[in-house]
């Protein structure tokens, strides 16, 4: 089947997190879960990651802010965020976010 994608899931919530890993892995990916900016960013630093998925709403941290972060940093600016949220203007906001 050749390189599965590493994908990076960004999520306070350790139910979802798991949830995610169990669903994506199913799918033939590779998945490796952070529950805060901190963690996601040792991450992106040691292991290769194709994509990441974030919560909109992460406990202490905006992750809209993460995301803007992220894009903002030459090293990991060219990785797609794929953000997730019940917020019911989250499309506009995580767009906007970049």
């Amino acid at each position: 089947m050749g390189n599965k994608p590493n994908i990076l899931v960004i999520d306070d919530d350790q139910d979802i997190g798991r949830m995610l890993k169990m669903l994506l892995e199913f799918k033939g990916f590779i998945v490796t879960i952070a529950e805060n900016k901190t963690k996601a960013e040792e991450i992106l630093q040691n292991a290769l990651t194709d994509i990441m998925i974030m919560d909109m709403l992460l406990s202490g941290e905006n992750g809209i802010n993460v995301c803007t972060d992220f894009k903002s940093n030459a090293e990991v600016k060219h990785i797609p965020i794929l953000m997730m949220s019940a917020h019911p203007d989250a499309k506009k906001i995580c767009l906007d976010a970049g």
